[in-house]
């Protein structure tokens, strides 16, 4: 009859899979890398093209091109306009009877807007994004801050009017 392994050997079976499966993912992880890294490289050789035909274009015109300040683009997120969102949030504040919660104003918004808030992340991202609009439009005296700033505790806004 045929006996079984011992635990000990099992221990090192088991370890020389995982140990495996981890080299196969991070094999896996540098090729992907080095095929992100060609096609950076490839776009970085057309941008740097590019910079130099501008800066022929521009030394025509008697400017010093190293002057010029760069500037990296930033998407909108969310697909929507500053504008719209600060409005959205004044009239919640503005038809609401009573004092909100920072989240009742963060659940409007993601009805409102559909922002994603499952994972962490997304969580944070909102809270800020909301919070932020609240404090500047709270510095500009149209809502009041309700809540004691010392606490990390939920704030309480409340339309005052401009």
């Amino acid at each position: 009859m045929a006996r079984g392994i011992s635990n000990k050997l099992a221990i090192l079976v088991r370890e020389r899979a995982y140990v495996s499966g981890a080299r196969s993912q991070a094999e896996h992880r540098v090729q992907h890398g080095r095929q992100v890294l060609a096609e950076a490289e490839a776009e970085l050789e057309k941008i740097v093209a590019r910079i130099a035909e501008l800066d022929a274009q521009i030394k025509k015109a008697e400017l010093d091109p190293e002057e010029i300040r760069a500037v990296v683009y930033t998407p909108r997120t969310g697909g929507f306009s500053h504008g719209k969102f600060t409005l959205a949030m004044v009239n919640l504040l503005r038809e609401a009877d009573r004092p909100l919660k920072t989240s009742e104003i963060i659940a409007h918004m993601i009805e409102t807007f559909g922002f994603p808030y499952t994972t962490p992340k997304d969580k944070d991202e909102t809270r800020r994004r909301v919070v932020k609009r609240l404090r500047v439009i709270s510095d500009q005296g149209a809502i009041q801050r309700l809540h004691d700033t010392s606490d990390n505790k939920e704030g309480i806004w409340m339309w005052t009017g401009m």
